[in-house]
């Protein structure tokens, strides 16, 4: 079991590792250089003219923020358990732990009907199991892998958006705003 839960802990950890240089702002000279469909065929990227990050968090209880293991273990159990539920719900979607936190990103690569329902049928089916409730962010979608960047920052902006909210929403759409965000959304360029 010892090993067993070794080898999973290594493979999240790749996992979080691909991600995050996935998810990093890259300058354009140096994003031309890396060819996302190799680099992620073991984490099952495919070719689409369709992605789009979900952030995924669970609202922590004040227990989950004194003790650490017991938020450790929430966290692990949703991953498990959306691991499971992904599959179901979508096709060609991937579930990558995001670094320093206890969020998942959820990256669609083909369009779904009905995005909204199915995270609320997801959000249920975990809440009557257990006592966590899950909620969903959502960036917009863009057309290349070194795009998915912008979709990621876009669903964290949602996200810091609905932690604001009294009661944090399921599901959170970003919503664009304006000129002003638009610009900090652009590399700079030496």
């Amino acid at each position: 079991l010892y090993k067993n839960l070794k080898l999973t802990e290594n493979l999240l950890n790749q996992k979080k590792d691909f991600f995050y240089q996935l998810s990093e702002k890259k300058l354009p000279a140096e994003a031309k250089l890396i060819n996302w469909l190799d680099d992620g065929k073991d984490y099952g990227i495919i070719k689409s003219s369709y992605y789009r990050v979900i952030i995924i968090n669970f609202e922590e209880t004040l227990l989950d923020q004194t003790n650490q293991q017991l938020s450790d273990d929430r966290s692990y159990l949703s991953y498990e358990w959306l691991e499971k539920q992904i599959n179901l719900h979508f096709k060609k979607a991937l579930l990558f732990p995001i670094k320093h936190t206890h969020y998942y990103a959820l990256l669609l690569q083909k369009s779904t009907n009905l995005l909204a329902d199915k995270l609320v049928a997801i959000h249920n089916g975990l809440i009557d199991q257990l006592p966590i409730s899950l909620n969903f962010s959502i960036g917009n979608e863009v057309t290349d892998p070194a795009s998915i960047h912008f979709s990621f920052r876009e669903a964290m902006d949602a996200l810091d958006i609905s932690l604001k909210e009294d009661v944090q929403p399921v599901v959170t759409f970003f919503q664009s705003k304006g000129l002003n965000k638009l610009i900090d959304y652009v590399p700079k360029e030496d």
